[in-house]
């Protein structure tokens, strides 16, 4: 069986990465800036001439798949298994909102990577165990 190379890109600027807002599954759309780094992309994503593209479902990501591989011949294959971690209360705020709401300590375990702290999530969210049981069951694809 033939070794395959995975690539993984994030989507382009929006208005929330701008303003450092939380985002998870609010499906925000990228911003001009967010346009212009999918073009940028566009180049990169040519040389290494990928045989199909895996996207979020949500806006941000499946332009930012549409721009970058604009000038190629692939499917652009979106899945709901790829959006980004639910963060259930704090999506649409600001890290400071919500370090005055539930405190520094949440958002440190947060951005942990100790695996003490996988099972954390914030309030109606999901956690970084949870995220990676999604991706990996709605991982099967037909290449």
């Amino acid at each position: 069986m033939p070794i395959k190379e995975i690539f993984v890109f994030r989507h382009g600027e929006t208005d929330w990465n701008k303003e450092r807002r939380y985002q998870g599954h609010s499906d925000i759309p990228l911003n001009e800036e967010g346009r212009r780094q999918a073009e940028e992309l566009r180049a990169r994503l040519e040389s290494l001439a990928p045989q199909v593209i895996l996207s979020s479902d949500l806006s941000r990501a499946f332009e930012t798949a549409k721009i970058a591989a604009a000038n190629l011949k692939v499917d652009i294959l979106p899945f709901t298994a790829y959006r980004e971690c639910h963060l259930g209360e704090c999506e649409g705020l600001h890290k400071d909102v919500i370090n005055s709401k539930y405190g520094p300590e949440q958002l440190e375990r947060w951005g942990s990577i100790q695996r003490k702290d996988h099972d954390f999530r914030f309030p109606g969210g999901e956690s970084k165990h949870e995220l990676l049981q999604r991706i990996q069951k709605g991982s099967a694809v037909p290449y």
